[in-house]
């Protein structure tokens, strides 16, 4: 029996060294799984961080990019504002120059009627004078002399 006891006994520290091994073997793989996992989880994290920092970058750059269009838009009313007025002032500046235009116009149509009549009365008396001096005799005016 000593034997067959100690073939028993060899065969279950055997079996004993075994299930050691195994049970090493396992937990070795257990210990890399949860390194593996652990790194996994590192890398998730600082994957989420990385998207999540790349998220307020983006939503930063789409406020900043908002904002210098909101300003561009007032810029552009504002110059649309000053186009508007400045085309009214156009129009108004027209309409006055139109008016003026006319008043000249009237003006100058009253100097030449002044001028027509001016020259038609300085000819008119010229054809008086040259009248008078054709038809004057000494006795037409008469002397002057001391009764006077």
């Amino acid at each position: 029996m000593s034997d067959r006891a100690n073939d028993d006994k060899g065969q279950t520290a055997s079996e004993d060294a075994e299930a050691w091994r195994c049970r090493g073997e396992g937990q070795r793989r257990r210990s890399e799984d949860q390194r593996d996992t652990a790194e996994a989880r590192r890398e998730a994290t600082a994957a989420g961080q990385a998207s999540a920092e790349a998220e307020r970058t983006a939503n930063e750059d789409q406020r900043r990019i908002d904002e210098e269009l909101r300003v561009t838009a007032e810029e552009v009313r504002a110059a649309a504002e000053i186009a508007r007025k400045a085309a009214s002032e156009a129009i108004a500046a027209r309409e006055e120059t139109r008016k003026l235009a006319e008043e000249v116009r009237q003006l100058t149509e009253q100097l030449r009627a002044r001028d027509a009549e001016e020259r038609a009365a300085a000819d008119e008396q010229r054809q008086i004078s040259e009248q008078m001096r054709r038809t004057a005799t000494p006795d037409s005016f008469p002397a002057r002399g001391l009764d006077d």
